[in-house]
């Protein structure tokens, strides 16, 4: 599965460019390939990312209690 995802990103990134969005579902993620443009989020434009995302598959197991931790 990792490597299917890899390469379908490597190959969207090629035709699209390196920020591209992917829809799953009704849910908008914008997708972020290679270093230089990561960095360039994360690094130069850090206030503009620094907010933390919506994860929708956590929030429906928690049932919207927050983070959940456990030990194995």
């Amino acid at each position: 599965m990792a490597i299917f995802c890899c390469n379908s990103v490597l190959l969207y990134s090629k035709h699209f460019g390196p920020v591209f969005t992917l829809y799953f579902g009704l849910e908008r993620m914008v997708v972020l390939h290679g270093y230089e443009v990561v960095k360039e989020a994360l690094i130069d434009l850090g206030e503009e990312f620094s907010g933390r995302g919506r994860f929708p598959v956590t929030e429906r197991v928690n049932k919207g209690h927050g983070r959940c931790a456990r030990a194995h």
